[in-house]
């Protein structure tokens, strides 16, 4: 469907929609984000890394598995 999630795949230098027939080359998906931001969206390993782009913490209370979460992390806030 119009609205479905599906994954963005970058397959010999094209980015493919998965399950789909519709594909970008790297100009054309760049500027389909930066026309349609609202179609696109991180995935699990992303959104940490996103939610603190776009609403920085002051201060951050975790319990010990959050804390490890957050660590395991690291490299991709890097």
């Amino acid at each position: 469907t119009e609205h479905a999630r599906e994954r963005i795949i970058l397959e010999n230098g094209v980015y493919k929609i998965n399950q789909t027939d519709i594909s970008f080359t790297e100009e054309q998906i760049y500027q389909e984000i930066n026309q349609n931001p609202e179609k696109f969206s991180p995935n699990v390993i992303l959104r940490p890394v996103c939610q603190e782009k776009l609403l920085p913490n002051i201060a951050f209370i975790g319990g010990g598995a959050e804390v490890a979460y957050w660590l395991d992390q690291k490299a991709l806030f890097e």
